[in-house]
């Protein structure tokens, strides 16, 4: 077990060092990386049987979508809690208990008879995801030189990533010979083995970054007030938030959600065609995330590389919901492809805000980005379904044509292209090296 305590003493050159050495470092990520890629697994899955599990408890569109966005209500606020807990005690006890949680989840999802009772079992889900995906990179931000924390966030999204096409096509082929209450029993004891490797792997934080923490906390009151007042005041903390939380939100609603059903009943796709162009998106994520961390590591072009992202995402968008029609949906697989490629970029928002905020308020500072996007995905996962009902009428048995889905799916690229402009609010320039100079992250 890795628990012990360890660097006593911060290296000269913390923008190139590995404080513990690469093996300790890439073990202590490793655990809490593969817990972000099997909860995202979690997370699409109703994606992947929406028809079915709609039909089965007689729910509208508004229902399913409220209920199972609720897995977003509970990821969004814990965020804040997530960046504290994180921030005071290390990434091995909130992990671990997290992942419990979420094991937790999967059961009440599992007994579910209503879906009032799968909504509460996506809350608890929700409630223990929060921590993954800021945890393994919190984990990461102790152990790897500064010069890696782009590239470790794009690695950590593209384990998730993983985790989503798995979810859509593995997991897909899987659930058409086994039921899905059996899956998610599966994925109850896969979320507690995780548990217990969390346990095992990550190491506690060094010793040094405890007592740099502990400084920066006494100066700025000792108190989580004072934290959040050091998050909160920063107004770039804020734009980024709102950016990333508008570029992830086609992710979460049409990917996550609704996008299996658009390829179907819009444009004519077979089922299992449709689960593998929906995967597309994830696949083009995974591609770029860890590559736009890896350049922007070496280059600082943070804020260049994530505009030219951003506009990549906002075109193949427009062209795949407005232009694709069932003759030409051969092209879905390239435009989701590229919409994914050009979302990947959203992930520059974490090592962006790592690099201007104090020590004490680092995983705080990237919990509240993923606090504004998980919230943005609840509220466009419920108002998608009420723009369902509203055009194509409520019921369990819907067909939702490819009018419908152009006038539901609206307000995606009207969100990628305001957070396109927000952009341009925030200073391009070398963030990478001149931050760790200038003591930005270390104080």
């Amino acid at each position: 077990m890795l628990n012990r305590a360890v660097c006593l003493e911060a290296p000269a050159d913390e923008f190139s060092a590995w404080p513990g050495g690469r093996v300790t470092a890439w073990l202590a990520w490793t655990a809490p990386a593969l817990y972000f890629l099997f909860e995202f697994l979690v997370r699409v899955l109703p994606s992947v049987i929406e028809p079915q599990l709609q039909s089965e408890v007689h729910a509208t569109g508004a229902q399913f979508g409220f209920n199972m966005g609720l897995y977003y209500l509970a990821y969004a606020p814990m965020q804040l809690v997530v960046g504290v807990l994180l921030d005071r005690f290390g990434g091995r006890g909130p992990l671990t208990t997290s992942s419990i949680a979420l094991a937790g989840g999967c059961v009440l999802f599992a007994l579910a008879t209503s879906i009032g009772w799968m909504g509460a079992g996506r809350f608890l889900m929700g409630f223990g995801s929060a921590f993954a995906y800021v945890g393994a990179i919190y984990v990461a931000t102790s152990w790897f030189p500064r010069k890696r924390l782009a590239l470790i966030a794009g690695l950590t999204a593209a384990l998730g990533m993983l985790g989503a096409v798995a979810g859509q096509i593995v997991v897909g082929l899987l659930l058409e010979t086994t039921p899905w209450r059996t899956a998610m029993w599966a994925c109850a004891g896969t979320a507690l083995a995780l548990a217990v490797c969390m346990w095992m792997l990550i190491p506690d934080r060094p010793a040094y970054i405890t007592r740099r923490i502990c400084d920066c906390r006494e100066a700025a009151g000792g108190t989580l007030r004072g934290a959040l007042g050091s998050v909160l005041g920063r107004g770039v903390n804020w734009l980024l938030a709102l950016i990333t939380g508008l570029m992830f939100l086609p992710i979460g609603v049409f990917a996550s959600l609704w996008g299996d059903r658009f390829l179907e009943s819009g444009l004519g796709m077979a089922h299992q065609s449709a689960t593998q162009a929906d995967s597309m998106i994830y696949v083009g994520l995974g591609v770029s995330a860890p590559l736009m961390g890896w350049w922007t590591d070496r280059t600082g072009r943070r804020m260049g590389t994530m505009r030219i992202g951003t506009a990549l995402m906002l075109i193949s968008m427009l062209l795949q919901f407005y232009v694709v029609t069932p003759e030409t949906a051969g092209w879905s697989w390239v435009l989701l492809f590229l919409m994914g490629f050009g979302g990947g970029s959203l992930i520059l928002g974490f090592p962006l805000a790592i690099e201007r905020n104090p020590a004490h308020a680092r995983g705080l500072s990237m919990a509240f980005l993923n606090c504004g996007q998980m919230g943005l995905v609840f509220f466009g996962q419920w108002v998608t379904g009420l723009l369902f009902d509203l055009v194509a009428g409520s019921g369990d048995d819907v067909v939702y044509t490819l009018s419908d889905a152009r006038k539901a799916f609206l307000m995606l690229p009207v969100a990628v292209a305001l957070a396109l402009g927000l952009q341009f609010l925030i200073p391009t320039g070398h963030q990478g090296s001149d931050s760790v100079a200038k003591g930005v992250i270390a104080h």
